[in-house]
């Protein structure tokens, strides 16, 4: 019994001892792939079988892949995708032969778009075969749109690997098959998507006709996106680069990133014109416009940018677009708009198919027939929803044509009556337009000479009132060169304020009434702003000191040398509010003065300040002062006199120069006028006249002067000779012509209005019959309406002086002509 227990105990230490030995033996043995006995019936679909080993240094040769130890290949991925990687992939699996001859077998890798595969089929001696999308079409040796291997399967088991790289998505299904049922799989394949193909098409050619026969850009938007979809289907199944572009290696591979963005641009456009979204969504709009720009973008940095960046980017813009457009749908057949139902319907199918298909492309989804083909089926159905919508817009749109017809028809019959009405109202208030038209062109004849006359009256009144003037104001110049007692200068003073102020009512009623009649063209010459001030200066500064009032013009030392403008409206507004500040101030200061603001382009903005330490104005008056006929006292006990009408011309004169008047004052501290006018800034000299150099054969500068009222001439010849001048009489034109016949004179003052003939008749006949052609001409008229003074220069005349003459005036004009 010792013995027979020993030897049990012998007998288990050894079962245990060889069970172990073996177990270590098993594992130190290299593992093999698993093996698939081949199946000469049907497809021997490998992907279950098949290991898989990531490669991320991207160069491990065969020799160290086949070295490798076992527990660095996988096996739990049966799909074999795996997504967008820029690492390549090793697969190895065994196909076991179990005839005794060996066999010829297609091993076809599922997915057309691989960039590259390695095969390696393990034997007595390895055999290497390289295929992909990097390489020229004629180069396969089986011409099919997949990716095929012919291999010869020896006796027993047959060992292969497999190196695979792909920009695009890295997907590995693999199966093996005898030749003759992968040409008839591959035949079937081809004649699916034929039909697949030809549907499309005959869309694309079906849309246009539409387009033709409707002009209505939606079916040409359609055709453009069949057309898209025709261009990914055949670049993502392999069939361009099989019958379209078999050797265009870069175009093959950058196909399906740039159909996809054909897809997303004409997607967006065929929605927003069937879906009508700038009128239902607008807001929306934008969003599509987006996708637009970023997809021509990416159509554009496709040669540039790394092939895997612009996928990934079209796909996360896709899933945006298409999930947009559904939004946009779904909000359009919301609002009541039920031809959009046709549309949502199909379009849902199909953003299915497409986002599917994008994760799958992605990895995120396991590659299955489900998921690789439902985007085709997709496709297919959603043609049937897509042309029923289509048929249903052009049975809205003949719907609405015949409703427009019909109540075109209805319209027309309602025309023919109203015009039948229409032409008996017509015959009957034709006689009655006639009577008005009639009325209304004396009434415009009544106004047009009521104007005239009121022209005539206002150039006579000017004419006859300026005459006696002349008389008034240069006699009284001419007493205050002549020594006089106290009284007399007393008398004397007062003479000159009211035929001062006499004129200022005299001129502003005809300023006034040539504001208003809009008389008034803009004169852009080149003036220096300095010359203004020193014109203002020696007319005011004597009639302040006659008031005992202080006269301060400042000019900023920044003031532009030369401007352009009108000088003489700008002089005007000045005049009248210097006018204004000395009229109301009775002691203190009357302050002028002008600031550049300097602007671009050569622009300059004056400012023109006239200031005074007068009343004032109350504030509620304010407003007031720039209307005609409106003063700050108003009442019959008011102080000061005058129209009213003054401050009125300088806000129309600056209205029509684009400046701006302002106005500010404090009651019993003065007024602030502001008058601010923009002028260009210019370095062109005005051009002077030239003096005329000849001289008299005496000492003495010889006037001629032409004047037929015997006070004028008494005065001018007095103020002529007081300035130191010879001065010759001639009462008419036609006496003035034979004088410059006869004798030779330095200059000619012309009077303008004149019986038998009148200054611009004289002046004409002395330039034609050169009695003296460069004798300097001077008209000096009552005359002074707009286009007076340009009447006088068209005549031959120099220079023009308007009366009343001031002496001053007078002598500066003969300084600059003689």
């Amino acid at each position: 019994m010792t013995i027979i227990s020993d030897f049990t105990c012998s007998k288990k230490a050894r079962i245990l001892f060889f069970g172990l030995f073996a177990l270590l033996t098993c594992v130190s043995v290299q593992a093999k792939p698993p093996s698939l006995i081949f199946d000469a019936q049907g497809p021997n679909h490998l992907s279950s079988h098949v290991e898989y080993w990531q490669d991320l240094t991207a160069d491990s040769p065969i020799e160290h892949v086949t070295s490798l130890d076992p527990k660095q290949w996988l096996s739990d991925n049966k799909t074999l995708n795996f997504g967008f990687t820029t690492t390549p992939y090793w697969l190895r699996w065994q196909i076991n032969n179990p005839k005794d001859t060996p066999l010829n077998v297609y091993i076809e890798f599922e997915d057309p778009r691989l960039n590259q595969l390695d095969l390696y089929h393990i034997s007595s001696k390895t055999k290497h075969q390289q295929i992909g999308n990097q390489y020229p079409f004629n180069d396969r040796i089986i011409k099919t749109r997949t990716l095929v291997f012919p291999v010869t399967l020896a006796p027993g088991a047959n060992t292969f690997y497999v190196r695979g790289a792909s920009a695009d998505s890295l997907q590995l299904p693999l199966t093996a098959w005898l030749p003759d049922q992968f040409y008839l799989h591959s035949q079937l394949e081809t004649n699916t998507y034929s039909i697949m193909f030809g549907l499309m098409i005959m869309m694309m050619l079906y849309s246009p006709l539409f387009f033709i026969s409707m002009r209505d850009k939606t079916f040409i938007y359609y055709t453009g996106f069949s057309f898209s979809l025709l261009f990914f289907f055949l670049s993502f199944h392999g069939m361009g680069y099989q019958y379209l572009w078999p050797n265009q290696v870069f175009f093959n591979l950058k196909s399906v990133a740039l159909s996809g963005c054909f897809g997303l641009i004409f997607s967006c456009l065929f929605s927003a014109s069937f879906l009508q979204i700038k009128k239902h969504a607008p807001s929306h709009l934008k969003v599509l416009k987006t996708i637009i720009g970023c997809s021509i973008l990416g159509a554009c940095l496709l040669p540039f940018v790394p092939y895997e960046i612009i996928v990934k980017w079209l796909i996360a813009l896709t899933i945006i677009c298409y999930t947009s457009i559904w939004i946009c749908a779904i909000s359009v057949f919301r609002q009541g708009n039920y031809y959009a139902r046709f549309f949502l319907m199909g379009w849902s199918v199909f953003i299915l198919g497409s986002v599917v298909l994008s994760l799958n492309k992605a990895g995120w989804l396991p590659r299955t027939p489900f998921t690789e083909y439902l985007q085709v089926i997709g496709t297919v159905i959603e043609v049937l929803p897509l042309s029923l919508a289509l048929s249903d817009r052009i049975n809205r749109s003949q719907k609405d044509k015949d409703i427009a017809q019909r109540q075109a028809l209805y319209l027309s019959e309602e025309a023919s009556n109203a015009k039948a009405s229409a032409l008996a109202f017509q015959e009957q208030t034709n006689q009655e337009l006639e009577n008005k038209n009639t009325k209304l062109k004396y009434a415009l004849q009544e106004v047009e000479r009521s104007n005239r006359l009121k022209e005539e009256f206002l150039a006579t009144i000017s004419h006859e009132l300026r005459t006696p003037m002349n008389g008034v104001r240069g006699s009284l110049e001419l007493i205050e060169t002549e020594p006089m007692s106290g009284n007399a200068n007393k008398y004397l003073k007062t003479a000159c304020d009211s035929a001062h102020g006499m004129m200022r009512l005299i001129n502003g009623i005809l300023e006034f009434s040539e504001v208003q009649a809009g008389n008034l063209p803009i004169q852009n010459e080149p003036f220096k702003p300095n010359q203004i001030f020193e014109c203002l200066e020696k007319e005011y500064k004597p009639q302040c000191e006659r008031n005992d009032l202080s006269f301060r013009p400042f000019i900023s030392k920044d003031t532009p040398e030369l401007v352009m403008g009108d000088v003489r409206k700008i002089g005007q507004i000045l005049s009248h509010l210097l006018d204004n500040a000395i009229k109301f101030t009775e002691q203190g200061t009357v302050h002028i003065s002008v600031e550049p603001t300097f602007l671009s382009n050569n622009k300059c903005l004056l400012t023109f300040v006239v200031s005074d330490t007068g009343s004032g104005i109350p504030k509620e008056k304010q407003q007031d002062i720039f209307n005609a006929f409106q003063q700050a006292d108003g009442s019959f006990s008011r102080k000061h006199d005058g129209l009213g009408i003054g401050l009125a011309i300088c806000h129309q004169l600056a209205v029509i120069l684009n400046g701006k008047l302002y106005c500010t004052s404090e009651l019993g501290k003065g007024s602030h006028f502001s008058f601010e006018i923009p002028l260009t800034v210019t370095e062109n000299q005005p051009s002077l006249a030239v003096k005329n150099k000849q001289t008299s054969t005496l000492n003495q500068k010889h006037v001629l002067v032409v004047e037929d009222n015997h006070v004028n001439q008494m005065v001018i010849s007095n103020m002529l000779k007081k300035l130191g001048y010879l001065v010759t009489m001639a009462d008419e034109g036609w006496q003035a012509c034979e004088m410059l016949s006869q004798l030779e004179f330095d200059i000619v003052l012309m009077d303008c209005q004149m019986p038998v003939m009148d200054g611009f008749e004289a002046t004409r006949r002395i330039r034609q019959q050169s009695l003296s052609p460069d004798v300097p001409i001077v008209a000096v008229t009552a005359n002074v309406m707009t286009g007076d003074r340009q009447r006088c220069i068209d005549a031959g005349m120099n220079d023009y002086l308007k009366k009343p003459v001031r002496l001053k005036q007078l002598e500066d004009t003969l300084e600059k002509w003689i």
